[in-house]
């Protein structure tokens, strides 16, 4: 992806990070489809019908998944790490808007491309 319009304020040291991916007016809708447009770009060859699948799956080096998408005035997209140290909630007037900005928050959050959460198994010695 390169020059992204948006960047993400993520919180240093917090374990949820939400945001309005708002769609209202001719400028901020733009600029979540092209965003959507980027992020498709680089997950499934710029085939925005496939930006679902891609981000599901995509969060998997994250160990991460998509938690819920409620809707009702406008909906959100939430997901956490299988640890839930990290979770995210993007309210969204687009479902896609709300997917792209989940895996911009999700790459900017861990920029060295993964997650893996600390393992806590204990000895196998007792």
């Amino acid at each position: 992806m390169s020059d992204m319009p948006v960047r993400l304020s993520l919180p240093g040291d917090e374990t949820v990070f939400g945001m309005f991916a708002c769609s209202c007016g001719d400028e901020r809708r733009a600029t979540w489809d092209q965003v959507t447009q980027d992020v498709a770009d680089e997950l499934c060859g710029g085939d925005v019908g496939e930006l679902a699948t891609a981000v599901v799956y995509g969060l998997i080096r994250y160990s991460a998944t998509i938690t819920g998408i409620p809707a009702d005035q406008w909906a959100a997209v939430e997901s956490a790490t299988w640890d839930n140290a990290f979770r995210t909630r993007i309210q969204c007037d687009r479902i896609e808007h709300g997917l792209a900005a989940t895996w911009l928050a999700y790459t900017q959050r861990f920029p060295e491309g993964q997650y893996l959460p600390p393992d806590d198994e204990e000895d196998s010695d007792g």
